[in-house]
């Protein structure tokens, strides 16, 4: 695991010292000493690889040497020319970063290079500009060994354009690249899709990611994923109120969807951004799908009539798979097409399709209508301690209930809060010292965020019968 670096050090001169000694005394006595600092001598630059971390930010320029005092620009940074070399890592500053982004970063396979948010920083790619549009993507990835972690991509603009065409820009796009992970982002208020990760990337990790408000028309998707060869690994995001698909895992039959692990996701309510329920899931298209993990996934669509679903197979179908102890819940929990997967353990919480299913798999729980009681799921992040989701079915409609932090990895007297993932950057709704003891959360009177764009229909928050949350070490 890479662990976050200790805030470096910046270390600056007095005058005394800046004018070495005697000298700086010399001057007092003739001039008198003033609190205005005398200029040191400038820095000797580093030659390329003899550093472990350079730094970006919004005011960097392509001329500096990438030190904290001299921090280069972030196109620089990411492009076939950037100093950075396998291992090391380049740490954004907080602020919004403007342009069309393509990193074309190549670590190795024992040493990949982190982009980062600095020390919890907000760093913001903002797609609200003429080379993103331009583009249709914020973020490109070509290249090869790199983590991409915590950085927040977004379109501060609330007008877009509505075409009958999948929109842009889009947030981020893995083409031709080859072990890239994706950790902890948060994407959200896109035009076009979150994230595409198509088959010509190899071995590709998403994890941890929060996706939201993308999206235009019904051709966005929170996730837009297809496979051909290795594991894609689709784990632990929370994708929710897309304009479209949650998890868009689907192609002609020409395109391959093969080798997906989807694990620990929570989907809901995607497709109401436009006030139009979608499928939360959708893995399966023109060709058939191929060793399909699916397991311990959250979705969820008020299912208490409308549509909002889940498909696995879709027309071809899917062979080599397992589903097993997801909680598919939604007007349509779940329509299997051409599948005889290994299904086990999971809940299904409104109608099926095929209805014979029980009699099929029946090693499964299959209500179709609510079920009573409260189930809470605490998931730790394997990437970063003490952070973890909090995934509420509150089937008796409790106002408040408690939650125990242990499975989270918090330490004993470590600093945290807990946020709302459908209002992320407001308020938290609770912070404190871990020590040990179940917190209390509310179920009710919580307010979701406001879509940027201008168009879109206004959300309405899951709580009291479900809720997600979101545990921050401080």
């Amino acid at each position: 695991m890479i662990m976050l670096l200790r805030r470096p050090v910046v270390w600056w001169s007095t005058g005394f010292l800046a004018s070495g000694g005697v000298a700086g005394l010399m001057v007092c006595l003739f001039y008198g000493c003033s609190s205005q600092t005398l200029p040191g001598p400038p820095p000797t630059p580093l030659a390329p690889g003899s550093r472990s971390e350079y730094f970006v930010s919004p005011q960097g320029l392509a001329t500096n040497d990438g030190s904290p005092e001299r921090p280069l620009d972030l196109a620089t940074a990411l492009s076939g020319q950037s100093p950075v070399q396998a291992g090391q890592k380049i740490w954004l500053r907080g602020g919004t970063y403007r342009g069309a982004f393509v990193s074309h970063l190549n670590g190795s396979a024992s040493a990949p290079i982190v982009v980062r948010n600095y020390q919890g920083e907000r760093a913001i790619l903002d797609g609200a500009n003429p080379d993103a549009v331009q583009h249709g993507i914020v973020l490109q990835v070509v290249g090869t060994h790199t983590w991409f972690w915590g950085l927040e991509l977004t379109f501060s603009n609330p007008s877009r354009a509505v075409t009958t065409q999948a929109s842009a820009p889009n947030g981020v796009y893995a083409n031709e690249s080859s072990d890239i992970k994706f950790i902890d982002m948060i994407v959200h208020d896109l035009p076009g899709q979150g994230f595409g990760v198509w088959a010509e990337s190899v071995n590709v990790e998403l994890y941890g990611n929060i996706i939201y408000h993308n999206g235009t028309n019904d051709l966005d998707h929170g996730i837009y994923a297809q496979n051909m060869t290795d594991t894609k690994r689709i784990e632990d995001n929370i994708v929710f109120e897309q304009a479209s698909h949650g998890l868009h895992s689907y192609g002609s039959s020409n395109a391959f969807l093969d080798h997906l692990y989807v694990s620990g996701n929570v989907i809901f309510n995607n497709g109401l951004l436009l006030g139009d329920p979608q499928r939360n899931i959708l893995i399966g298209g023109g060709r058939v799908a191929h060793d399909l993990t699916l397991t311990d996934n959250y979705t969820y669509f008020p299912p208490g009539g409308g549509r909002g679903s889940n498909n696995i197979g879709y027309a071809a179908g899917c062979a080599d798979a397992t589903i097993t102890g997801n909680a598919f819940v939604g007007p349509n929990a779940l329509t299997l097409v051409n599948c005889t997967p290994a299904m086990s353990k999971n809940e299904f919480v409104g109608s099926i399709e095929p209805p014979d299913l029980p009699a099929a798999f029946a090693d499964n729980t299959y209500l179709p209508s609510l079920p009573v009681g409260l189930r809470v799921v605490v998931r730790p992040n394997r990437y970063e301690q003490g952070r973890a989701h909090i995934i509420v079915y509150n089937w008796d409609l409790q106002t408040q209930i408690s939650v125990d932090l242990a499975p989270s990895g918090l330490r004993s007297g470590q600093a945290f809060e807990i946020r709302d993932v459908q209002n992320l950057f407001s308020e938290p709704l609770l912070t404190g010292t871990y020590a040990g003891v179940p917190v209390t959360l509310p179920m009710t009177g919580l307010r979701t965020a406001t879509p940027t764009w201008s168009h879109a229909v206004a959300p309405r928050h899951t709580l009291p019968e479900f809720g997600v949350f979101l545990v921050l070490p401080r």
